[in-house]
């Protein structure tokens, strides 16, 4: 029974985000029936348009970010050994966000926004396994380094793009972009992204158990014959790219993958078979919840950045000191 909890909690989990994904498409300032959502062809030509061009492709999104960014944080804290490392340890979400920022500066659509967010966030990576190429000292140990590095490069780029930015139009843009937000997404930015997330989402999960080998040393990794450098640079990459995907599509929104991987780590412990999909599902759900309060708590839209530190951070303090 006890081997089999986890695989029930996330069926149960999965259950429960297709509750909310209903409810959700039912919620917000123009609200829908279970009966209009269901049965659409009865729908007026408002409440399509709610229901398909706005609602549905913002909780797509959602989900396929929330999962994201938890299941990064999984991977970064597996092979950091850091139960903090998030996905700017290498700084990936910071050169995200400086290519964001520059294709608003620009005034570019949200098309080349994302195209522009994900461009940086591959370089920034590169950056990274530049830096750090350096066969006399720890690997990991250098890549965190160097994350440090390339993470206050594009951070600096980022302030001094805010700084020389039209206060009246563009400013104002580049700051709620960056506080984090879902609204305004269409289904086209969706699937621009949608292949980074199902590559990198299929790759962790077969590959999960890896995870379990590359928490060892190197030398006990090394005997058990697996290649611990090739299924690193996987394991980065995919972690990469989603934190890169996600921050096109949202901005940056901190929190999800610190607070969900750490949780379910406390209470299913660190068989990365079972905290690989339950982080995804988890993920999806805390950030669907936090979206959805965050569209219909005041008349106008809070940044989801906000929500996520006002309940994560509790949240996590808590966490960690019942643990102590």
């Amino acid at each position: 029974m006890i081997r089999k909890k986890p695989y029930i909690v996330f069926m149960i989990s999965c259950f429960f985000l297709l509750f909310l994904v209903i409810l959700s498409l039912g919620t917000g300032r123009y609200s829908l029936s279970l009966k209009q959502i269901f049965f659409f062809s009865s729908l007026d030509e408002t409440a399509k348009t709610v229901l398909f061009h706005i609602r549905l492709p913002r909780i797509l999104a959602t989900v396929l970010c929330g999962a994201g960014l938890a299941l990064s944080g999984v991977i970064f804290q597996a092979l950091f050994s850091n139960p903090l490392a998030t996905g700017d340890t290498l700084g990936v979400a910071t050169g995200a966000s400086f290519g964001a920022v520059l294709a608003i500066f620009f005034g570019l659509s949200l098309f080349w926004i994302q195209l522009f967010s994900l461009g940086f966030g591959i370089l920034a990576l590169l950056a990274v396994a530049v830096l750090s190429r350096n066969n006399e000292s720890d690997t990991l140990l250098m890549m965190i380094f160097s994350g440090m590095v390339v993470s206050a490069f594009f951070s600096a780029l980022v302030s001094l793009m805010k700084y020389v930015a039209d206060p009246q139009n563009v400013l104002p843009a580049i700051t709620f972009w960056l506080l984090g937000s879902l609204s305004g997404i269409q289904m086209r930015e969706v699937f621009l992204t949608l292949p980074f997330f199902l590559s990198s989402f299929l790759i962790l999960f077969v590959l999960r158990w890896r995870l379990n080998v590359l928490v060892l040393q190197d030398e006990e990794a090394k005997s058990l014959g697996s290649p611990i450098v090739v299924l690193r640079v996987i394991f980065l990459l995919c972690a990469s790219m989603l934190v890169g995907a996600t921050v096109s599509l949202c901005g940056l929104i901190g929190w999800v993958g610190l607070l969900v991987p750490h949780a379910l780590r406390k209470q299913f412990g660190a068989d990365h078979r079972h905290l690989v999909p339950l982080s995804m599902s988890f993920g999806a759900i805390f950030l669907l919840l936090t979206d959805t309060l965050a569209r219909s708590l005041l008349p106008s839209e809070v940044p989801i950045s906000i929500l996520t530190a006002l309940i994560g951070a509790p949240l996590f303090f808590y966490l960690v000191r019942k643990n102590l």
